[in-house]
């Protein structure tokens, strides 16, 4: 019989190694990035001079950079909902079934079948 502590770090224990490997590949360098956004970089990485978020007021007085920003806005905002919407009613359909069932639900479930042919 498992100890109490034992019992209830068990799942933590198994969840670690992706928690580490998210600290390292994702967590750190979003905070070195972040770190190294706030000072004037050369081209090797080298940290020249501080200069605070005075970066970040240049690249959003640029018209090219806001003018990228709001057309990905627009991007997201068109194209995730309307996947969402459609998958829903092909989803849908497949389930409640239209008159020529295989032919609608094959085209769907193929992918999911691909590996065992």
């Amino acid at each position: 019989m498992k100890k109490p502590i034992l019992r209830k770090a068990e799942p933590y224990l198994w969840l670690l190694p992706a928690f580490i490997l998210f600290a390292v590949f994702t967590f750190y360098p979003f905070l070195v990035t972040a770190f190294k956004s706030l000072f004037i970089v050369d081209s090797f990485g080298h940290l020249k001079r501080f200069v605070g978020l005075e970066n970040y007021a240049y690249i959003f007085e640029d018209k090219v950079f806001v003018k990228s920003i709001i057309n990905t806005l627009i991007f997201t905002l068109l194209t995730v909902p309307t996947s969402k919407i459609l998958g829903l009613l092909l989803a849908l359909l497949a389930i409640r079934g239209a008159k020529p069932l295989p032919f609608t639900r094959r085209p769907l479930l193929f992918p999911w079948r691909w590996h065992l042919l």
